[in-house]
């Protein structure tokens, strides 16, 4: 490779190593979703919404009128 390349060899190698690292790091983060980082899964948001559509769901009352098609 290098004898083909000659002077492109570095931006070449630096390039392909650039990507294999950014690969290396998606995969890292894919990895484990959860966590306090910024880029996290808002687990206690999506858990305190949950939890409000539980209680709204718990505290409805079925009508008396059923309709009938």
């Amino acid at each position: 490779m290098v004898g083909n390349l000659v002077w492109w060899t570095c931006p070449v190698v630096i390039l392909i190593s650039f990507t294999l690292f950014g690969i290396e790091e998606i995969g890292i983060e894919i990895e484990n979703p959860f966590g306090r980082d910024q880029n996290d899964l808002p687990l206690d948001t999506i858990c305190e919404t949950m939890l409000r559509n539980i209680a709204d769901l718990i505290r409805l009352h079925p009508s008396a009128q059923v309709d009938k098609y």
